[in-house]
C-alpha cells in the first residue's frame, strides 16, 4: 500500500485545470458516465432482490442482499449527481466551470469507491463460505465490480480534462 496524494483522486485547483477545458466533450462523458450508472444500478437492484430472495440471514450474520442495496443507492445517487454536473453552463467562465465539474467528480469518486469496497466484500464472503447461491449472483456481483470500475475511470477522466 503507498501513500495517497489529494491530486490521484481530489478537486484540482484553479492552476491544474486544463486550458483545453471542452465544456460540452465534457457533458458527453458525463453523460456516458450517468447513463452506465443508471445500468450498474439497476443490476445491484435485481440482484440484491436475488441475495434477499435466495439466503436466510441470521440476525448476527452480514445480510448481503441489504449490502448489495446499499450499492443500487449508492450507484442511484451518483447518477441523480452526474445529471447535474453534465448541464453546460454557457454563463460561467470555463475555468470556474471545470473546477466545479471536477470537484463534483472527485465526491463521486469517494462514494463509488466505498461503493467498490462493499461489492468486493460480498464477492469474498459468497467465495470464502462457498454459498450455495444462484448461478447468476456472483458473475453478476463481478459485473456490478466492473461497472463501478468503468465509473471510476469514466469520472478520473473527466477530472483529467
Amino acid at each position: 500500500m503507498g501513500k495517497r496524494t489529494r491530486a490521484q483522486d481530489g478537486p484540482r485547483d484553479a492552476a491544474q485545470v486544463s486550458p483545453a477545458f471542452d465544456p460540452i466533450r465534457t457533458a458527453e462523458l458525463i453523460e456516458s458516465c450517468r447513463a452506465h450508472a443508471g445500468t450498474t444500478a439497476e443490476l445491484a437492484s435485481i440482484t440484491s432482490r436475488s441475495l434477499h430472495e435466495c439466503y436466510e440471514y441470521e440476525e448476527s450474520e452480514p445480510h448481503l442482499g441489504l449490502c448489495c442495496e446499499l450499492v443500487g443507492q449508492v450507484l442511484a445517487q451518483v447518477q441523480s449527481a452526474l445529471a447535474l454536473l453534465g448541464i453546460v453552463i454557457h454563463d460561467v467562465e470555463p475555468r470556474i466551470h471545470a473546477e466545479e465539474v471536477a470537484q463534483g467528480c472527485a465526491l463521486q469518486l469517494r462514494s463509488l469507491s466505498r461503493a467498490m469496497h462493499v461489492v468486493r466484500a460480498t464477492i469474498s464472503i459468497l467465495e470464502r463460505f462457498q454459498l450455495d447461491h444462484p448461478g447468476d449472483v456472483l458473475p453478476a456481483l463481478h459485473d456490478i465490480e466492473r461497472g463501478i470500475q468503468f465509473l471510476i475511470d469514466g469520472l478520473r477522466g473527466v477530472i483529467r480534462q
